[in-house]
């Protein structure tokens, strides 16, 4: 991955001093400025997804030698009971693709001016594109709001894992101190994920086996200065499907979600939770 990253990273550092260079002369050079730092940024961040993937797989590896047989413990907040919720990773996510859409929706756009000019109306679909890129950014800036309004959200399990069949307690923990009017809104659901086709073709689509939802009234969380734990209770079916990531292709997972509504920005998290059978 690093070896293929280099060139992005170098070819695009290269056309962002280019276009640094020639912009003063000609303001059309801008084009290049942009999508030079998109490429240098993703090369950048393709390295260090890499560098830092490397670490994660070798700390996995050593948990799975250090617990055989045992899943639950190969994730490191799953052996502790406190998972993080995954909206930092699905923000960074937003604004990486929607930097890298506009880098190649702007420019086109500009080449599409003397089209347009002319009367050709086919070239006003390409400002569909922008369109998009402005939408994309929008729901970037209120995911990145929405981090900053609560911090990252922590879910604490009573117990490790979940069992088929059996009741579960736990909290989420968010960094506010005002309860929402309407309560909390808490899910938990089971869902197979299929992946098919690949390169362009690949499609990711996901399948609900089972959920259950319950609300939490405001006045049932626990508040202090600083955070929030809002209690929860789920049973789960005994004949429900298990976590199992063995194919990454099929899928079988848990998904806890979390919402509220508040003034200005509402709430959301999501977290992974295992679902596992058990000797006891």
């Amino acid at each position: 991955m690093i070896l293929f990253a280099l060139p992005f990273a170098g070819g695009g550092l290269l056309a962002l001093v280019q276009g640094i260079r020639q912009y003063p002369t000609k303001p059309a050079a801008i084009a290049t400025i942009i999508v030079g730092g998109v490429f240098t940024l993703v090369g950048l961040l393709l390295i260090a997804a890499a560098w830092y993937g490397t670490k994660a797989v070798v700390k996995n590896d050593a948990l799975r030698l250090q617990h055989p047989g045992k899943p639950w413990l190969w994730r490191e907040d799953w052996a502790h009971g406190t998972i993080k919720d995954t909206n930092k990773g699905g923000a960074i996510a937003i604004w990486v693709f929607a930097v890298l859409w506009n880098a190649i929706s702007i420019p086109a756009a500009f080449a599409a001016r003397p089209e347009l000019t002319k009367g050709n109306l086919a070239a006003l679909l390409v400002l569909l594109f922008p369109l998009i890129g402005i939408i994309l950014l929008i729901t970037a800036i209120y995911l990145t709001l929405r981090m900053m309004t609560f911090g990252t959200s922590t879910c604490h399990l009573e117990r490790i894992p979940i069992a088929p069949g059996s009741t579960f307690r736990g909290d989420i923990e968010l960094n506010i101190d005002t309860a929402p009017e309407n309560g909390y809104r808490l899910r938990i659901a089971s869902f197979h994920a299929v992946t098919t086709g690949s390169g362009k073709n690949r499609s990711t689509n996901e399948r609900l086996l089972w959920d259950q939802e319950i609300v939490v009234a405001g006045s049932a969380a626990m508040r202090s200065p600083t955070s929030t734990r809002v209690p929860f209770k789920f049973t789960t079916p005994p004949d429900s499907h298990v976590t199992d990531e063995s194919d990454s292709r099929s899928r079988f997972f848990w998904r806890l979600s979390a919402s509220a509504a508040f003034p200005g920005v509402d709430y959301g998290a999501q977290f992974e939770v295992p679902v596992f059978r058990t000797a006891e």
